[in-house]
């Protein structure tokens, strides 16, 4: 079964932004959701985005989100 993601940004100031990844319906360990992370982190330096944080959350509900 394939994984899904689901993401959104917050701009802080105009050349910095923080991008939340949420991993729907599955549980990762911390050193998979770095590579997460990762590619993400590449996927936005390939558009100029330098300077983007990037957040893992993992869970269903308020009760069990989790942040890697």
């Amino acid at each position: 079964m394939a994984r899904a993601y689901v993401f959104g940004a917050v701009r802080a100031t105009r050349r910095n932004a923080t991008y939340a990844i949420r991993i729907v319906d599955d549980i990762v360990d911390p050193i998979e959701a770095d590579v997460i992370a990762e590619l993400m982190r590449e996927k936005l330096q390939s558009r100029g985005d330098y300077a983007a944080d990037i957040v893992v959350v993992q869970g269903a509900g308020k009760e069990t989100l989790r942040l890697e």
